[in-house]
């Protein structure tokens, strides 16, 4: 019987590898489903509730919904023109840089007002304008 089973081999054990993982999980998803289902429906009403804050994500209740891709704008949501959109996001890879967040914040708390929520700052409709300009003068912001 031991001389048909083949030894352990690193290519034997990385086919168990690739198939056991798979089973494992629909197992334990079909096993606890119910569990599951009950403990995401509770996270999302408590979303929709709740105000929820992880370090830079934060959900409140009521929160306007935002589509930064104007293609995919609908009536329900703010729509920004491609420009805006663009800004948006070179500014958000701009702030994940070692000290653009700081240079940011500051040029917005100067030019802005120190009243002004940063995170509104980068993201509200409202300030699309003043967006424009940080764009164009914090430096390393333009390529």
């Amino acid at each position: 019987m031991l001389w048909t089973i083949p030894g352990p081999t690193e290519a034997w054990a990385s086919i168990i590898g690739h198939v056991a993982w798979p089973s494992v999980t629909l197992f334990l998803i079909l096993r606890y489903k119910t569990f599951l289902r009950r403990y995401l429906t509770t996270i999302a009403d408590r979303l929709e509730t709740d105000h929820v804050k992880f370090g830079w994500f934060e959900v409140r209740a009521q929160d306007q919904v935002i589509v930064l891709d104007p293609a995919k704008a609908d009536k329900s949501s703010t729509s920004y023109d491609s420009d805006d959109v663009n800004r948006i996001e070179r500014m958000f890879e701009f702030i994940a840089d070692n000290g653009g967040f700081e240079a940011l914040r500051q040029w917005a708390a100067t030019a802005v007002g120190t009243g002004v929520d940063f995170d509104d700052f980068l993201t509200g409709p409202e300030y699309a304008t003043q967006r424009a300009k940080a764009f164009a003068e914090v430096k390393g912001l333009v390529e």
